[in-house]
């Protein structure tokens, strides 16, 4: 009998405007499915909040394989008990253990042997204090994907914004619960947690390479237009205001490199009224508009070039991933585990860390015309050799073989 493995994934967000990470593990959910003999019985262990998935066409399919689980903390006139503090500790002690005996019940019924956690909030805390004290206990993975982390975990007067990136969402987690496995796409993040003995009973690390996309065999025999596409959302991480200065310095330095050129900038987030004024002040109109879109897709298939400024990583970002699915050369800075996605001068241009010579990169690019062909084709080969469903499925099942022979 298979293993059985469950991805585990509870209060998902409305994930009209975002959600990678939830998006990316559901379609990772029905990939894994629809291989010919998958090594392990996988499973999506989730609440009542994945119907959040579905509204965006994701967990559609391989429904029996979907566990639905029961927290009883908020339920069984939660409402009134919570006014009567004695009630309250008493039916308190029932809901947990109601909750513990539910997902003991789903372990042992579908031989689940191991648990991998694919976002982490302050809300999953309870789920993983009660999945290491069922009787069946799985081992425990935790999925990093936040690249903030060693940025701000040690900040005390951490914005809300990072929030999520700081020990208070993560240190008592890792110093009260024993995880057997750390899954990341970021090594800097492994590096940070052993430098800093993070994790007390030392689980297994694992760095991941490879990701995909579900463009990666989309049909790109369309035209290509003369278009510079920024996408992501619009805020300090993502640099959109260093974009658009080296797009004005690069036009104030010689417009003529910019004619027959447009640059569309894809996203919403606190600074788009700081891009717009940036915009109008600068006398931009003519050649840069501002947008949003769902479906990414359908643009980066007619543009060429895809720049990103963000801090900390560019990999794996699901918008340069799909843009070098689409045959889009990459112009990024040169940032974490960037060169996974860009091979400077083979797909694109490669930036110095503070985007200091972005302008000049970008103009390197519009200027070498007999380049553009090979960039678009690398880009395409990259996506479907090395950062594909395959590959990443490869190493994922290795890691979870490890997991299970510890």
């Amino acid at each position: 009998m298979k293993a059985g493995i469950a991805l585990v994934m509870i209060d998902i967000p409305d994930l009209s405007g975002g959600g990678g990470a939830e998006r990316f593990f559901a379609d990772f959910f029905q990939k894994y499915h629809e291989q010919a003999d998958p090594q392990f019985n996988l499973y999506f262990l989730t609440d009542a909040s994945e119907v959040n998935l579905q509204k965006i066409n994701k967990l559609v399919k391989y429904r029996e394989h979907i566990l639905y689980f029961k927290d009883y903390r908020f339920s069984l006139f939660n409402t009134i008990t919570n006014k009567i503090p004695l009630l309250n500790r008493l039916t308190s002690v029932l809901r947990k253990w109601l909750t513990i005996y539910e997902l003991n019940k789903q372990m042992a019924k579908h031989n689940i042997q191991l648990c991998h956690i694919t976002v982490y909030a302050g809300s999953y805390y309870f789920l993983l204090n009660a999945l290491s004290k069922i009787s069946f206990k799985p081992r425990l993975v935790l999925n990093i994907v936040d690249c903030r982390i060693p940025y701000y975990y040690f900040n005390e007067n951490v914005d809300l914004t990072y929030r999520g990136a700081n020990q208070v969402t993560f240190q008592r987690l890792f110093q009260t619960i024993k995880l057997d496995g750390i899954f990341s796409w970021y090594q800097n993040f492994i590096d940070f947690a052993n430098q800093h003995k993070l994790i007390p009973n030392h689980p297994l690390f694992f760095a991941i390479k490879s990701r995909f996309t579900s463009l990666e065999d989309i049909n790109t025999d369309v035209k290509k237009e003369n278009v510079i596409i920024f996408a992501g959302r619009l805020d300090n991480q993502k640099k959109p205001l260093m974009f658009l200065k080296s797009i004005n310095d690069l036009y104030k330095s010689d417009s003529k490199v910019l004619e027959g050129w447009k640059v569309k900038v894809y996203g919403k987030g606190p600074l788009k009224d700081a891009c717009e004024t940036f915009i109008n002040t600068n006398q931009l109109g003519h050649i840069v508009s501002m947008h949003e879109s769902s479906k990414m897709g359908d643009h980066f298939l007619k543009s060429k070039l895809f720049v990103s400024t963000q801090d900390f990583e560019n990999f794996p970002s699901l918008s340069m991933a799909e843009a070098m699915a689409c045959g889009n050369a990459v112009i990024a800075r040169n940032v974490g585990q960037t060169n996974y996605f860009l091979e400077d001068g083979r797909n694109g241009y490669m930036a110095a860390e503070d985007g200091s010579d972005l302008s000049k990169k970008i103009e390197q690019y519009l200027l070498s015309t007999d380049q553009h062909f090979m960039f678009s084709e690398n880009s395409k080969k990259l996506i479907k050799e090395r950062h594909n469903v395959r590959n990443f499925i490869s190493q994922t099942d290795k890691f979870w073989n490890q997991m299970l022979s510890l």
